[in-house]
C-alpha cells in the first residue's frame, strides 16, 4: 500500500486544490479534479540544493484507484518544472497515489530555469543559456509550497488563497526522518490532516488552534516530551500547541493521534486560564468528537 509521504523516484502525487473551489473534489477525496505531480530525482542533473525533488505539474484528473500514466504528457504540463522539498508531503498537501517508471521521452528535452543569482537563464546543470522563444522558464532554486500553490491557482484561473485565511483547526507534522518505526505516525497524521480539513469547512470559532505533531526519526528527535504551548498570535487568536510522539508508533496510531489532539486541547485550556485569554476550545473539540464518532 502506498503511503502519503512516499515521495521517491517516479512517485505520482495528487495536490489539494485551494479551499472552497467548487467542483475541486468530486465525491470522496479519492477523486480529485486538479493537477497531478510527478516528483523524480534527476540523477544526471545538478539540482540547485541537495535533498530536493524536481516535480512536473500536469493538468489532469486522477483517482486514487487508477492513474492513467500515458496521459501525463509534456503537452499537458501546467507549469514549468520546479524544485521543492518534502514539506508538502509532511504537511499533507501532496499525497502519493502511485508509482511509475518514466523515460527520457516523459521529460522536457531542453528545460530552462531563471537563476536570480546569476541573473541569467540556465539549463538543468546551471549552465547559462539563451532563452528560446517558445520556452517558459522555471525557477532555479527551491520554491515554497505557498509559491507553488499560487502559481497553480493562477494557471487554473482560481483565486489565490488569501494570506490572512486562518483555519479554525490546523494539523501539521514535523518528522525527523522517515523510518519503519514511525511510518504509521506519518500516515495517521497525513490522514488526519485531510479529515480535519473536510470537517472544519464552514465551522466558525473565535479560538483557532494549530496542533503540530513532532515525530522522532533517524535525523533528529523532538527536544521536548509530551505537550507544550507554542506561539500565540493575538491578531488571529491563533495558538500553536506542539505534541511530541514516541519513536515507535502503536498498532492503532490513528487512535493515539486523536487522543493526543485532546491532550492538546487540555493544554490550550490550561494556558488560556493561566493567561486569562478568551480562548475557548469547545467548537474545536466537537470536530474531534465527530471524527471519533465516525469510527465507532
Amino acid at each position: 500500500m502506498l503511503k502519503p509521504l512516499d515521495a521517491g523516484k517516479g512517485a505520482i502525487a495528487v495536490c489539494l486544490p485551494p479551499p472552497g473551489i467548487p467542483g475541486a473534489f468530486v465525491g470522496q477525496i479519492g477523486e480529485i479534479q486538479e493537477v497531478i505531480l510527478t516528483p523524480r530525482f534527476e540523477g544526471e542533473s545538478l539540482p540547485p540544493v541537495t535533498g530536493v525533488y524536481l516535480i512536473y505539474v500536469y493538468r489532469h484528473r486522477v483517482t486514487e484507484e487508477a492513474v492513467d500514466v500515458s496521459a501525463l504528457t509534456i503537452d499537458k504540463l501546467l507549469l514549468p518544472p520546479v524544485f521543492i522539498n518534502r514539506m508538502p508531503w509532511s504537511k499533507g498537501f501532496f499525497k502519493t497515489v502511485a508509482h511509475a517508471e518514466f523515460t527520457p521521452h516523459d521529460r522536457l528535452q531542453h528545460p530552462c530555469y531563471w537563476n536570480s543569482a546569476r541573473m541569467s537563464y540556465v539549463d538543468e546543470n546551471d549552465v547559462p543559456i539563451t532563452l528560446e522563444e517558445d520556452h517558459v522558464p522555471g525557477v532555479w532554486g527551491l520554491v515554497s509550497y505557498r509559491w507553488l500553490d499560487d502559481r497553480i491557482s493562477d494557471a487554473l484561473r482560481f483565486e489565490r488563497v488569501p494570506e490572512d485565511v486562518v483555519p479554525v483547526l490546523g494539523i501539521n507534522g514535523v518528522v525527523g526522518g522517515v523510518t519503519p518505526a514511525n511510518d504509521e505516525w506519518t500516515t495517521a497524521i497525513s490522514d488526519l490532516f485531510f479529515d480535519v480539513m473536510a470537517l472544519r469547512e464552514g465551522v466558525a470559532s473565535s479560538a483557532k488552534l494549530n496542533i503540530e505533531f513532532h515525530v522522532p526519526g533517524n535525523l533528529f528527535v523532538p527536544e521536548f516530551d509530551g505537550v507544550r504551548i507554542g506561539a500565540f498570535r493575538e491578531s488571529d487568536n491563533l495558538l500553536k500547541v506542539q505534541v511530541a510522539l514516541p519513536a515507535e508508533a502503536p498498532a492503532n496510531a490513528r487512535a493515539e493521534v486523536l487522543s493526543a489532539m485532546e491532550r492538546a486541547f487540555d493544554a490550550a485550556d490550561s494556558w488560556a486560564g493561566e493567561q486569562r485569554e478568551p480562548f475557548v476550545t469547545v467548537v474545536l473539540r466537537e470536530l474531534v468528537a465527530a471524527l471519533k464518532a465516525r469510527e465507532e
